[in-house]
């Protein structure tokens, strides 16, 4: 499985910036679209949709999930739970994984230095707040230890290359207000 994260020379350990039980849906917008999403989207942009309960006009309903999955080429193993809820006005959703893997193995051996642990959590709330506003509070934490780079192998170098945590937190909190001022939504 992905394990959402890259390691490179320049940057060091970069895990991804959504969990990928998280994501509902993806698309590609192809070509430069730098102008809209900053200097990084020269060839394109990826645009991820992150799950959310639909409100429910009759009560409230609950939600809930519980996967995992093994990959044999690192011995990698992810779990992951969710729960949720949703009711006229007011929604939440919250979830956690567990990711770990040994080094991978490639058809040229071991890839030394590929393995890594980590955790992270996630979680939204919504609040309609009347017909033509809502209100949305989201936060993502992720937790990583003894993440390598991979193929640097420091038997051969004499050099250890290891992240033994890493960490990043992740709040935002949204505004959205429909039709106002001649505008078809205004997220703040």
């Amino acid at each position: 499985p992905n394990n959402g994260r890259e390691s490179t020379q320049f940057a060091g350990t970069q895990p991804g910036l959504v969990d990928l039980g998280e994501v509902e849906r993806g698309g590609v917008l192809r070509g430069p679209a730098s102008v809209l999403y900053g200097s990084d989207a020269l060839g394109g942009v990826i645009n991820i949709i992150t799950k959310q309960a639909d409100f429910q006009p009759q009560g409230f309903e609950w939600s809930g999930l519980l996967s995992g999955d093994y990959g044999t080429a690192a011995d990698s193993q992810r779990w992951r739970a969710e729960i949720g809820g949703a009711g006229p006005r007011a929604s939440f959703r919250l979830g956690g994984t567990y990711f770990s893997a040994e080094d991978y193995e490639s058809p040229e051996g071991i890839v030394p230095n590929s393995g890594m642990e980590s955790t992270s959590g996630d979680g939204h709330v919504r609040f309609l707040l009347s017909d033509r506003s809502l209100l949305r509070a989201d936060l993502e934490v992720f937790r990583g230890s003894d993440i390598g780079f991979p193929g640097f192998d420091p038997a051969t170098s004499g050099v250890t290359i290891l992240f033994p945590n890493f960490d990043r937190d992740k709040v935002g909190v949204t505004y959205e207000l429909s039709e106002w001022a001649g505008l078809t939504s205004l997220t703040a």
